[in-house]
């Protein structure tokens, strides 16, 4: 519900070639009011309002390529 904090689900990034820690690894949050947040670091975010948050994580190689996943969460 409105209010309520969602935690991002943990989560794992690898490559065949890249090492771990040469990864650059983003995570933004998409409000229901379609905003992009970074979180910096953070691991949650406060469902200020009703609707629809998507959780994505972007991960890019040293070689440029890149990789998206998202989980949606649905605040009623």
């Amino acid at each position: 519900k409105a209010g309520d904090v969602l935690m991002m689900p943990t989560f794992a990034v690898t490559d065949d070639v890249t090492a771990k820690e040469e990864l650059t690894v983003c995570v933004f949050v998409k409000t229901p009011r379609g905003s992009l947040i970074y979180l910096d670091g953070a691991d949650s975010v406060k469902a200020s309002e009703v609707g629809i948050y998507e959780f994505r994580v972007t991960v890019i190689d040293a070689a440029g390529n890149c990789a998206v996943q998202t989980v949606t969460y649905t605040v009623a």
